[in-house]
């Protein structure tokens, strides 16, 4: 999955089940979508729930699909390491 700062909903690439002529916009495109339903995603041992989601079959990139960035608290991205830290915990001493 990539996650997209831009996006307000979610969308899983695979064919749509309703395909509608509704479109959304993604980084790497225009696309037509399902019907928006609302879903739950399990991210490690995290839950995200009520995120907005559509399907669509049509794009360009070999991910899964794409995240909004507003479903997590905070994103730590390291350049340098090349790497991604999705809602980081601190410990507690």
């Amino acid at each position: 999955m990539v996650v997209d700062s831009g996006a307000d909903i979610a969308v899983l690439l695979r064919p749509p089940v309703n395909v509608r002529d509704d479109r959304v916009r993604t980084a790497s495109g225009s696309t037509l979508v399902s019907a928006i339903q609302t879903l739950k995603f399990v991210i490690g041992t995290r839950e995200y729930r009520s995120v907005r989601t559509v399907y669509s079959g049509d794009s360009t990139l070999t991910e899964d699909g794409e995240l909004p960035a507003s479903i997590f608290h905070a994103v730590y991205i390291s350049n340098s390491g090349g790497y991604a830290i999705l809602d980081p915990e601190i410990p507690r001493p």
